[in-house]
């Protein structure tokens, strides 16, 4: 049986949820440049447990698994073609770093992405196996359980870099505002500044939808954020601009997971409230911009796979080696507070400190993300 633990994230830029259910990978086999998607399903039969085989090729770099079910879904091991146990849940659900939110069972979705750290070592040919169990609310297996999945690798020449491809979405009609659209555009240009020093490529499209300004959360399964998501491809990021989230100016941004899917579901987009960015009187100040950008780049960031290296309550941190293990605000902020994945933006009475750095091993994380190509 499972115990749960709860992450803590400050209210501001924060991240939610596993995963999402998959819809967009339908087809069997397809393969979009670097990226190949194919769908499968298995059942937890006496054990609790559903088994997925991923066949990798030499060239293959990485696999990302979206799986959902009736019941709670973790992922509770994955082994190499040799039989070698990679990863075990019980190994980090206890920890206090976090190395991914797909062992957690709060979901009837998870997200896996392999691998997340250099530490993790690369994928060998050969048949990779994981294991998924299926629990009920009280964290016991249930049996008999049908699990889907969507199953992406991508090859990769190497790790030093990549592109990814995100899809901005206004809604509300905010593609007729003109200061939030000019706002947005140099707000992406910040983004792509900051994620330059990480090797890491923007590739934007801007599109627009007709659903309501007040976001809701990206792990509650809503229904217009489902249909957002729906519109794009299943090698982008679904990024939604609105003008506040769950009815709040609390939130500057939200990630669906840490990391987030490709293809479409219940958790498949990244929400941003521009008038919580602008500081709530609707006006942008070139400080306003530059945290916009920077809350851009960060909630991907999660998407990615990267959590806070250090949770707002000072008793979590990422299981990256090279981000410090800090334990009060004044050392944290002092040793963190210009990262851009640090939980709150730094600010004094005049302004807030540029959040742009991200060490070697967190743009390795990023790198590593199925989605970066």
């Amino acid at each position: 049986m499972k115990t749960p633990r709860t992450l803590l994230f400050l209210p501001g830029i924060v991240a939610i949820g596993l995963a999402c259910e998959p819809s967009k990978g339908g087809n069997q086999g397809t393969t979009n440049g670097n990226l190949t998607t194919w769908t499968d399903s298995a059942n937890s039969g006496s054990t609790g447990i559903a088994t997925f085989e991923i066949d990798l090729g030499k060239n293959d770099k990485g696999f990302l698994l979206t799986a959902d079910s009736s019941s709670y879904v973790a992922v509770e091991a994955v082994y190499d073609p040799s039989g070698n146990t990679v990863l075990y849940w019980e190994d980090w659900y206890y920890e206090e770093q976090s190395l991914t939110e797909a062992i957690f069972s709060s979901h009837k979705d998870l997200i896996f992405n392999w691998p997340v750290r250099e530490d993790d070592g690369s994928l060998s040919k050969g048949t990779w196996t994981i294991d998924v169990g299926t629990l009920d609310a009280n964290y016991n297996y249930k049996t008999d359980v049908k699990v889907d999945a969507t199953i992406q690798t991508k090859t990769d020449s190497s790790f030093s870099g990549g592109t990814i491809k995100a899809e901005i979405v206004f809604v509300d009609g905010l593609e007729d505002d003109s200061d939030v659209v000019s706002a947005t555009d140099a707000a992406v240009e910040r983004w792509q500044e900051v994620w330059d020093g990480a090797g890491l490529t923007l590739d934007v499209s801007y599109s627009d939808a007709n659903i309501d300004g007040d976001l809701a959360f990206p792990d509650e399964g809503d229904s217009d954020l489902v249909g957002v998501s729906e519109s794009g491809s299943n090698s982008d990021i679904a990024v939604v601009i609105g003008e506040t989230i769950d009815g709040s100016m609390e939130y500057y941004g939200v990630a669906g997971g840490i990391p987030g899917t490709l293809v479409s579901g219940d958790r498949s987009t990244v929400v941003i409230s521009w008038l919580a960015n602008a500081g709530g009187d609707g006006s942008f100040s070139d400080d306003d911009i530059r945290l916009f950008g920077e809350t851009l780049a960060h909630e991907v960031g999660h998407y990615t796979g990267l959590f806070h290296p250090v949770e707002s309550d000072y008793s979590y941190w990422d299981a990256i080696d090279d981000t410090t293990e800090c334990s009060n605000s004044s050392s944290c902020e002092s040793a963190l507070g210009d990262n851009l994945m640090f939980p709150y933006p730094v600010c004094d009475y005049s302004s807030c400190t540029p959040q742009d750095e991200l060490t070697d091993g967190q743009q390795g994380v990023a790198h590593r993300y199925t989605g970066t190509l």
